[in-house]
């Protein structure tokens, strides 16, 4: 209970400071009377309200970036825009066309080229030239989205090769260098699986909450292998990055000579697929006026990363003991080949099952609308087809928003669940709290619960 509950004595209202001390102590007296673990509740409560009310954390929350893409497909579908339609329809259609395979730097070229292109005819046709600042910049990031999305078969190297291969045909030499610094990247992370964060030179007192925070970090950086848009691969980037980086800012550790080898190590926790075809990927098809002072250095900071590992070898580390290391690396060079025949062995035994997950299903219905979109109908002749061709699409738009609350809400409860490994000594409900409050973006609510966990 607090001091401002507590009535005053009738007419001694102006001797309010005089008192104030006693105030306190009946309010503490008050409090001192409840279960323990009712003030321990009370406490905790206490601290999520201030964590979550300080400055640092509203100034994040207001500078966060606004995004909307099913406003862009509201919006890009306005009768009076049509040109920007044929305009876009007309690229997609020369791109697949024209020629079988573009080289990574031809491709480069000619969408940054069209975006530079379409976004300047934004101001000519409304709804777009009635947008402000915030909202034209959400337009731009849904036509790349659109864009990457429709052409990501064509675009992203290793789905590349597999169109290229099953063409009869060979891909261009950047795709193909792509291809072959992912396998490299996997095959020196199973090398150096085994290394200590000490021979990377980071020397946090907490070495398990270490382990466990590149951990999960690992995870979010492989989630990018699960979108199609340069932005939401970076988002995937800029998770795992907050998460380090509350992990340094809660233990003292600042600067890029401490983020660097976080990351590094991170890279090395986790079996990341297509790291390089991700990163190069993002590199070509972000247009640069989209990246933000942050995405900008985190993508770098990953690229370092990286290439370091692509190059490591024993050289590069910091070794206090060679013998043992030496045979901690000849026992991980015996476990990964012993891995690799188990692998083939499991994969002659069993048959590869493509699975459907619900994302895969989202994104396919809502490509399947572009296309309907994108190609022009001959009209309907028949009133009754019109119609019926209409109910159809008010059922599918709303078995789209359907499902796609059901993946936001699975979403949420995996955001809670990872939080919750991560932070075994907060209560769930805190931390469920934390996440309403951060909108469940896993790199606010990371630095949150370790200010709360500290």
């Amino acid at each position: 209970m607090e001091s401002s509950q507590i009535r005053e004595p009738k007419g001694q209202a102006s001797d309010r400071d005089m008192n104030s001390n006693k105030t306190s102590q009946a309010s503490e007296e008050l409090q001192s009377n409840f279960k323990p673990e009712l003030n321990e509740q009370l406490e905790s409560q206490n601290q999520v309200v201030n964590a979550l009310q300080s400055p640092e954390h509203e100034e994040e929350d207001v500078n966060e970036t606004y995004y909307n893409f099913q406003l862009f497909l509201d919006q890009i579908q306005d009768t009076r825009c049509a040109p920007l339609i044929k305009y876009t329809r007309s690229f997609l259609r020369n791109f697949v066309t024209q020629r079988a395979i573009w080289s990574a730097t031809e491709q480069d070229k000619l969408i940054k080229d069209f975006k530079t292109f379409i976004y300047s005819k934004y101001k000519d046709f409304k709804p777009f030239s009635d947008l402000n600042k915030t909202e034209l910049r959400n337009a731009e990031e849904g036509m790349e989205k659109l864009l990457t999305g429709k052409l990501y078969h064509h675009l992203f190297s290793p789905l590349l090769a597999e169109r290229a291969k099953a063409a009869g045909i060979e891909a261009d030499k950047e795709h193909l260098d792509d291809i072959e610094k992912d396998k490299m990247f996997i095959k020196k992370v199973a090398e150096f699986k085994f290394i200590e964060p000490t021979n990377l030179d980071i020397s946090f007192q907490n070495v398990k909450r270490v382990k466990k925070f590149t951990s999960f970090a690992s995870i979010e950086l492989n989630k990018m292998n699960n979108f199609k848009a340069p932005r939401d691969k970076m988002v995937c980037i800029l998770n795992a990055s907050k998460i380090l980086f509350g992990l340094m800012k809660h233990s003292e550790e600042t600067g890029a000579d401490c983020f660097v080898p976080l990351l590094i190590y991170t890279l090395l926790s986790g079996k990341i697929e297509n790291l390089v075809s991700n990163i190069n990927f993002i590199e070509r098809f972000r247009y640069s006026s989209l990246f933000r002072g942050e995405e900008a250095y985190y993508l770098s900071s990953l690229q370092a990363a990286s290439n370091f590992i692509l190059k490591l070898d024993k050289k590069s580390l910091t070794i206090e003991n060679e013998k043992d290391f030496d045979t901690k690396y000849e026992q991980n060079i015996e476990n990964v080949k012993q891995d690799q025949l188990q692998k083939e062995k499991l994969l002659k035994e069993t048959k590869q099952e493509e699975s459907s997950n619900m994302l895969d299903d989202v994104s396919n219905m809502v490509m399947n609308k572009l296309n309907e979109f994108f190609i022009q109908d001959e009209p309907q002749k028949e009133k009754k087809k019109e119609v019926h061709h209409k109910a159809n699409s008010k059922n599918e738009d709303g078995e789209v928003a359907s499902m796609i609350k059901q993946l936001e809400a699975k979403e949420h409860q995996e955001t809670v669940e990872t939080l919750t490994s991560m932070f075994p000594d907060l209560d769930v409900e805190i931390i469920e709290d934390v996440c309403i409050a951060k909108k469940h973006r896993i790199g606010p609510c990371v630095d949150v619960l370790l200010t709360l966990s500290n």
